[in-house]
């Protein structure tokens, strides 16, 4: 089981959609506990919070220092890091499970982004990517990373999951 965590520097109000999608892995008993990390609260999240289960994380920082944060309080010691905004597809259920199958905390998954907009900046997107590998302190915008992987990133061997993130958020 994992805990699932949504590091959210600003409010997103595609936030939604991706919970909504996590909803069968629930079902299919893969989540355990759902974590939004934020520093900002409105009317809005809160109500979208209550309406999914999940719990509040109140923190400040960049993505990294709210999934930090998030991880603290989070009941299992894997996690399924999605940005909020992001739907997983693609079989990836069924792809998370035999991922954890291999109880490899020393291996951090990482989904791929399908970006949205213009070719060109698709094309942008996907060489700025490259250029900038897994590091000490990585955005991760879909990943399953054990806890330990958490705390020393630069230690974490990295593959690629099969699974798509597709982007429902708005504005980017």
């Amino acid at each position: 089981m994992v805990s699932l965590i949504l590091p959210m520097p600003r409010f997103e109000p595609a936030l939604l959609e991706s919970l909504a999608a996590c909803v069968p892995a629930v079902a299919d008993g893969l989540i355990r506990d759902a974590l939004v990390a934020t520093p900002t609260r409105s009317g809005e999240l809160d109500a979208i919070i209550d309406a999914a289960g999940c719990h509040l994380v109140s923190a400040e920082g960049d993505t990294w220092a709210l999934l930090q944060a998030a991880s603290a309080q989070a009941r299992s010691d894997w996690f399924l890091v999605l940005s909020p905004g992001l739907v997983p597809s693609g079989g990836w259920i069924a792809q998370s499970e035999d991922f954890l199958s291999d109880h490899d905390p020393e291996m951090i998954g990482l989904a791929r982004l399908q970006p949205k907009g213009s070719l060109i900046k698709r094309l942008g997107y996907l060489g700025e990517n490259r250029l900038n590998p897994l590091r000490s302190r990585p955005v991760l915008h879909g990943a399953l990373i054990h806890r330990r992987g958490l705390h020393t990133p630069e230690k974490t061997r990295r593959t690629r999951l099969e699974w798509i993130l597709t982007d429902r958020r708005r504005g980017v």
